[in-house]
């Protein structure tokens, strides 16, 4: 069973996260996000918030081999940026934005359906959508039930 908090309109300050870009299914996002969580390990630099994902194109988009998507993770301001490429891990600011934003509960497979209704609550409010759907990990799966998970879901809109 999934459920959702009540849509809302969010200021996102501009954030630096480290990241890797990817293209393929999504299926390979765990073991990228596991891989940036120990390039920051190596770095002894600590996460400077929570884990996320910017979805580029989506399934009605593009077939599952050609999903470009990155996964991120905020660190400090201090991190020199540089860019991600061939599945290397990059650091960048996120652009701060006016966001259209949900808390979904539940199974991160039952996500899409939370993300059209926010797209519908958005286009049904007059906001139209300047930029990728992006979703924040508020809970770790290996300490939360799957239907208990909370995963913020936004993406920015023309203010």
């Amino acid at each position: 069973m999934t459920s959702s908090e009540l849509p809302r309109l969010e200021d996102v300050p501009a954030q630096k996260v480290a990241y890797i870009a990817a293209r393929g299914s999504y299926e390979m996002l765990p073991a990228q996000m596991i891989e940036l969580a120990m390039w920051f390990g190596r770095q002894a630099i600590d996460l400077g918030g929570q884990p996320g994902a910017t979805y580029v194109n989506g399934p009605d988009q593009a077939d599952e081999d050609d999903l470009e998507w990155e996964v991120w993770i905020p660190t400090s301001a201090t991190v020199r940026e540089r860019e991600s490429a061939g599945g290397q891990i990059g650091v960048k600011t996120l652009a701060a934005a006016t966001c259209a934003t949900l808390v979904h509960v539940g199974p991160y497979e039952t996500l899409d359906s939370s993300s059209a209704a926010l797209v519908q609550w958005a286009a049904d409010e007059g906001h139209v959508r300047e930029g990728p759907l992006q979703t924040i990990f508020l809970d770790d799966p290996g300490d939360v039930p799957e239907d208990e998970l909370k995963t913020l879901i936004r993406f920015p809109i023309k203010s």
